[in-house]
């Protein structure tokens, strides 16, 4: 029981909490103030690239309202 529990805890630390983290959008403009010239691409983090390293996403900041969100390609 407490094996499937983990399991659980992991799963969900994994990938839900990534995407909670990172907005996902499907438009290049930020999904808070909706700029599209103050977005800049930055590099996905370790444990994304680890475990999520399938999917097939692009990880931005935007410099007007400092938000970060990820884009599915």
């Amino acid at each position: 029981m407490s094996l499937i529990f983990l399991a659980g805890a992991v799963a969900l630390a994994v990938f839900v909490l990534p995407l909670l983290y990172y907005r996902p959008v499907f438009k290049s403009r930020c999904p808070a103030c909706g700029e599209t010239h103050s977005i800049e691409r930055i590099p996905r983090p370790a444990l994304v690239r680890t475990f999520l390293g399938y999917l097939p996403t692009k990880y931005y900041i935007c410099y007007s309202c400092m938000k970060r969100f990820l884009r599915f390609a």
